[in-house]
């Protein structure tokens, strides 16, 4: 079982909770690949601070840290909206979106070395490339799959809202 978003909402509703697990995937990646993060990456290439989604708990069970972890609803929805317009206005915005292309490869490299040294050969060769600095394109962005999972989370914040929800929280686990 990975780690994955939860979003919930500060009431109780009968919307179904479910944080798109792709949109999910996305939004991890800052940790593994920080500024060269294609989440890093596309809020530079279209202006867009998408920083509430790294505001999240770990499940944490301490009532007064959880209180901070809590958003507003109404300012969630709006960078959600917002990002929904940017892709809609810049549909090619991905072909700016800088990828390691040679990943499978690359990992094929390591999981296949016979020895320590030619381990330590290959680490050194993929330490030198600059690429590997970058994610795997996995066809998120280019199949503009990601509007389809914002566009679903933005169906479930109006749920919230129309029960009416004030603040959400998401949550890592």
């Amino acid at each position: 079982m990975g780690m994955y978003y939860s979003i919930t909402a500060d009431k109780t509703t009968n919307c179904e909770d479910d944080f798109p697990e792709s949109l999910s995937h996305f939004f991890e990646q800052v940790g593994g690949c920080g500024d060269k993060s294609e989440v890093m990456q596309v809020s530079r290439i279209l202006e867009i601070d998408l920083s509430v989604f790294q505001l999240y708990d770990y499940g944490t069970t301490n009532v007064k840290k959880e209180k901070r972890y809590w958003q507003c609803l109404d300012r969630f929805a709006s960078i959600v909206e917002a990002f929904i317009k940017k892709i809609s206005e810049n549909p090619d915005y991905y072909k700016k979106v800088l990828h390691n292309n040679d990943y499978d490869s690359q990992m094929n490299k390591i999981m296949y070395a016979k020895d320590e040294d030619s381990l330590l050969k290959v680490v050194e060769e993929l330490y030198s490339d600059p690429s590997t600095s970058f994610p795997p394109d996995r066809g998120y962005l280019s199949q503009n799959e990601i509007m389809d999972d914002l566009i679903a989370l933005k169906g479930l914040l109006d749920c919230y809202k129309e029960s009416r929800a004030t603040k959400i929280k998401l949550t890592y686990v």
